[in-house]
């Protein structure tokens, strides 16, 4: 993969999986990090942690002001920062308070990340947001809020492309699978429920979160540079199929 030595991007979510795992590929690589996130994260060379809460307008007008003065410029930005609260349902039980919680930091944390980068852009930016196959494929297994999130930031995210182009920016969706993560933990422990899940996807396996953090750091790179207002799926082939022979 192509080297991002001298290059600086914001990575939010940095704490979590695969947050964690696309700041370490991208340091790997030579680049820099702002790792954003409401939990600690460990510093390394290379990397300026920054507790801030995602959905909070401020905090990011404030970090935006730092970051013009001690880093100068952006060269992109992966948006890893999600929630899929306890409490989401469906259309009978899902609360309003959830619903609100939910968009604010799935898709108003985007997008405030995304004005963040855009006012600090290197002349070749790219900015990666991490969806969901959820926002193509609906579930019995309600998660409203979380769905219509998901969908709501594959939708900004080709808008985004499509107006920062002239400015050389790129932005692209990573459309992310079912993903074996501690958000996913009790599912795995469920040899049942895992089971279910697992018929449907034509690898017969939970993806990874470094799989997905490889395929982030790419759209991010030179190598996928005439690669704008698409989405990379990375599912294991969930999307593909309509029968998989798993289903027995």
């Amino acid at each position: 993969m192509t080297r991002l030595d001298g290059r600086n991007y914001v990575v939010t979510g940095a704490a979590g999986a695969v947050g964690s795992e696309v700041v370490d590929l991208i340091l790997c690589r030579g680049g820099s990090v702002v790792a954003v996130d409401e939990l600690p994260v460990d510093h390394r060379p290379g990397l300026l942690a920054v507790l801030l809460e995602v959905s909070d307008p401020d905090a990011w007008a404030a970090l935006r002001a730092r970051l013009a003065a001690d880093v100068g410029r952006l060269d992109g930005l992966v948006t890893c920062a999600a929630i899929i609260d306890p409490l989401d349902g469906g259309i009978d039980d899902v609360a309003t308070s959830v619903w609100h919680r939910t968009l604010q930091v799935n898709l108003t944390g985007a997008l405030l990340a995304s004005q963040t980068t855009v006012a600090l852009a290197a002349e070749r930016a790219a900015i990666v947001h991490i969806g969901s196959v959820v926002a193509h494929r609906g579930s019995a297994t309600a998660q409203l809020a979380y769905t219509s999130s998901k969908g709501a930031v594959t939708a900004m995210s080709r808008e985004l492309a499509v107006e920062c182009a002239p400015r050389g920016i790129r932005v692209n969706t990573l459309v992310a699978g079912l993903l074996a993560t501690p958000l996913t933990a009790s599912l795995v422990e469920d040899p049942i429920e895992l089971g279910r899940r697992v018929a449907h996807i034509p690898l017969g396996r939970l993806g990874g979160a470094r799989e997905v953090a490889h395929a982030a750091v790419w759209l991010l790179s030179d190598d996928a540079s005439y690669i704008t207002g698409t989405e990379l799926v990375v599912d294991g082939g969930l999307s593909a199929a309509f029968v998989t022979g798993r289903e027995a």
